[in-house]
């Protein structure tokens, strides 16, 4: 092999295309690719393996084996886009990497998925099979990631941070306008097509939630994955199909219900959301409001719109 370019120029070359190889320093055997992006692909590399989920058998075990350690990434050479897969296939054939003896590739002929598209009717098998086959977290699962959301708290100046970042934001015309065409005449709730519940459904769902049932037991129940029963008790899905106002009051009440206490890293206190929803009612705008909460005019347009915040009203109890 006679151009091999050192690891450390790595990461100041990320954009450009080339030829890498995944050496394994004692044996020499080596794991030959090509790349538009090499920092993101090394970082994919190193993530699927230390997770022990790579596609590569051959290099999973050699990593499992001799340790991340035992590893190395070189640049073997830079290329063009449209040289791309020729290079790679090159240095295939140069290494003999194929060989169990010499490196770590599978396949013997070079290939890229640039510009792969799934065809409709594949899109449309995907999309059956994961609706006949809806992932429904074991009570376990549940428990873990309860746990580990609660041990999670947002430092007052992250938070201040990310209401900086957003404070001001305007999306551009052109923006809007193209967000406007997607949305104009789009079916929602139960008439979208792509809707997975019925009318009928959600209204029953609302009153299994109004009673006190578990969201794991109406999950079963329905075959729906957690997130869209949650999504339905905090309205952010199907809420425009409304059930009686008992049933929506009690709805309301189990979400607010010690909620608001046991949530630390809520970025507004009901009273503020309350005076927000007063201040917009009464005509304020939501630049004004944002600037004195200290906060984005996009957070403060959403709570006015009913998107954020829709549990709590703008009357004090």
């Amino acid at each position: 092999m006679n151009k091999i370019i050192p690891q450390q120029s790595l990461f100041n070359e990320t954009d450009t295309p080339a030829i890498y190889g995944i050496f394994h320093i004692q044996s020499g055997r080596v794991y030959v690719g090509s790349a538009i992006n090499l920092q993101n692909r090394w970082r994919r590399h190193r993530w699927e393996l230390r997770s022990n989920r790579h596609n590569n058998q051959r290099l999973q075990r050699a990593w499992i084996k001799y340790g991340a350690e035992a590893f190395e990434f070189r640049i073997i050479e830079f290329v063009s886009p449209n040289n791309l897969i020729a290079r790679e296939q090159f240095w295939m054939d140069k290494t003999n990497c194929v060989n169990q003896a010499k490196g770590f590739n599978i396949l013997p002929k070079a290939h890229s998925g640039i510009g792969f598209r799934h065809t409709p009717e594949t899109i449309a098998r995907i999309k059956e099979t994961k609706r006949n086959n809806p992932q429904v977290l074991s009570a376990e699962s549940r428990r873990k990631i309860s746990e580990a959301g609660r041990r999670r708290v947002i430092k007052d100046s992250t938070r201040a941070k990310l209401s900086a970042s957003h404070l001001g934001f305007r999306h551009t015309q052109a923006s809007r306008e193209k967000m406007s065409k997607i949305h104009k005449g789009r079916a929602v709730g139960v008439n979208a097509n792509n809707a997975k519940l019925n009318e009928s459904q959600v209204l029953e769902i609302k009153l299994l939630l109004a009673q006190g049932v578990k969201q794991s037991i109406i999950c079963q129940q329905f075959g729906m994955p957690s997130p869209c029963i949650s999504d339905i008790l905090h309205g952010k899905r199907y809420s425009n199909t409304k059930a009686s106002g008992e049933i929506e009051d009690a709805v309301a009440g189990r979400i607010s219900s010690g909620y608001y206490a046991k949530n630390r890293n809520r970025m507004l206190t009901m009273d503020q959301v309350r005076d927000i929803k007063n201040r917009a009612a009464q005509g304020e705008s939501c630049a004004s409001i944002a600037r004195d909460i200290g906060m984005s005019r996009c957070g403060v347009s959403r709570i006015k719109r009913g998107v954020a915040y829709v549990e709590i009203t703008s009357a004090t109890p």
